[in-house]
């Protein structure tokens, strides 16, 4: 059943209440965006190396900073959604976050299993965080120059982190709302995928202009797989 966003909205603050159903609408629209931008790096980066490699053709340096792009804005989807639920000193700033939950939960079994979910999406999700606070928000300078390495952040980890973070959404569909709810966000039109037939025909043409081959072969590479 297809509804719009005004209508899944309104179907979750009929379920959940005015206030839960709104934080669990907003916050699994942000999920939706994270999972779908990984997907989509998916397609292009981790596919297969012949697909790296027709993308590192048309344009390497260009498609890098896609790369570094799409997997800071993954790294940085992931930390939002597990922030603690206010932040900053003195006067509280309020955050949209899948720890604002618990606040609504009024079965003592159920603020349980949510508690150990949250500490399970915690442990998972840990080596995002210290990305996001030593190397896409800040320059660590131990990090900056050598002294200190970063959390490996591989596709096996950022997929188990979306995973932990979905299996909270799942919780409060199951057991809330009696519902269900798939982890496969609805998109058929692989938007990444229209870039590649282009790609081709840009090959062709840069081929046959001299001047436009020694940009493509300078800068940095794409990398097939998860690290930019």
């Amino acid at each position: 059943m297809h509804r719009s966003a005004t209508e899944t909205r309104d179907y979750y603050q009929l379920k959940l209440g005015e206030d839960f159903g709104r934080d669990y609408y907003y916050a699994f629209s942000e999920y939706c965006d994270v999972w779908l931008t990984w997907k989509q790096y998916c397609g292009l980066f981790q596919h297969s190396p012949e697909r790296v490699q027709l993308l590192n053709k048309a344009g390497s340096a260009f498609f890098a900073r896609v790369q570094r792009n799409f997997f800071e804005f993954v790294i940085l989807g992931i930390c939002r959604i597990t922030d603690p639920a206010e932040s900053g000193k003195g006067q509280k700033k309020q955050n949209l976050t899948i720890r604002r939950f618990d606040r609504f939960l009024e079965v003592p079994e159920h603020r349980e299993k949510f508690s150990d979910l949250i500490n399970i999406a915690s442990d998972e999700t840990a080596f995002a965080r210290d990305w996001r606070n030593r190397h896409i928000s800040h320059c660590d300078y131990q990090v900056l120059t050598g002294a200190s390495i970063l959390e490996e952040a591989t596709g096996v980890k950022i997929k188990s982190a979306l995973r932990a973070i979905f299996n909270v959404f799942l919780f409060v569909e199951r057991e809330i709302t009696k519902g269900d709810l798939s982890d496969n966000v609805i998109d058929d039109l692989n938007n990444e995928l229209v870039l590649l037939e282009p790609s081709r025909h840009l090959r062709k043409v840069c081929v046959m202009d001299a001047m436009f081959i020694p940009r493509f072969r300078s800068g940095f590479r794409v990398v097939q797989g998860s690290k930019p």
